[in-house]
């Protein structure tokens, strides 16, 4: 598998919505630009205090002119039953292995690789936040990543590579181009 870089064109693959449709991520990404994050299973707290903090800066990213989207490695009838009350203000789908591998996000290569140095600390902070560890459904080593898309293209890209190496969305919307 392999990563893509900045300026490549878009790979697509299909997502599933939480009620198990399947959408092509092409169609959802051709509505502007666009702040896609793969996520590791909705059912780890890394991930659930990611789309909470998304949830928190949606309106500065619409406010710029960007859409945000997510992609989990979550199982759709599991992500169902765990959304929050309210939901998300943006799209949340579910992606499986080969959408995951179109976009070259990886997984890490055992649990002792999955975490840094980092990790205990930002699993501390999602559970003082208030998140619990959900119902796994995807991969355990799944790494995150970031891709800006505007145009057809991909602007940036950033893999992570351990499970917290992710920028927070509010540091990503302060470093936004303009759309």
């Amino acid at each position: 598998m392999s990563q893509l870089r900045s300026g490549a064109p878009l790979p697509g693959g299909q997502a599933r919505t939480p009620s198990g449709e399947s959408v092509p991520l092409s169609d959802l990404l051709r509505g502007g630009p666009t702040a896609l994050w793969f996520l590791r299973d909705q059912a780890c707290v890394l991930a659930r205090r990611h789309l909470d903090r998304m949830a928190q800066t949606a309106a500065g990213f619409e406010a710029r002119g960007w859409r945000l989207l997510a992609v989990v490695d979550s199982d759709p009838a599991v992500l169902a039953g765990e959304i929050p009350g309210g939901g998300w203000p943006f799209p949340v789908l579910c992606g499986d292995e080969a959408l995951f591998s179109l976009w070259g996000v990886a997984t890490a290569r055992s649990p002792e690789t999955l975490g840094g140095p980092h990790v205990q600390e930002a699993i501390a902070r999602a559970k003082a936040a208030g998140f619990v560890h959900g119902t796994d459904s995807g991969s355990p080593l799944r790494l995150p990543a970031l891709f800006l898309v505007r145009d057809g293209a991909l602007l940036r890209c950033r893999y992570a590579a351990v499970a917290e190496d992710l920028p927070d969305p509010a540091d990503v919307l302060a470093d936004l181009p303009n759309p």
